[in-house]
């Protein structure tokens, strides 16, 4: 929604009041939001491919790992596939 259609509907003429009150309503909402983000290290290991997530986890946003390589070592975000079907061979 533009800032003209907001005025249009409170009404206001007033184009500074419509974006302060749209931008404390966006406040607002976010307050109102509760955001359970968490993080969590795991150690790597060796030709595994599967690990188990953290107890409670509803959904896993990024994955990053440590690249040792790199001066300074930094992490690096891994790339994940979305709607991939995967089989592993028996």
């Amino acid at each position: 929604m533009k800032v003209k259609e907001l005025m249009e509907r409170i009404p206001s003429t007033n184009e500074g009041y419509t974006i302060a009150y749209a931008n404390d309503a966006v406040k607002e909402i976010a307050m109102m939001i509760d955001n359970k983000i968490s993080y969590s290290a795991i150690d790597l290991v060796a030709d595994q491919r599967y690990y188990t997530p953290p107890s409670g986890m509803l959904k896993l946003v990024n994955i990053f790992v440590l690249d040792d390589d790199s001066t300074p070592s930094k992490y690096v975000k891994i790339s994940r596939l979305l709607d991939s079907n995967t089989q592993d061979d028996e």
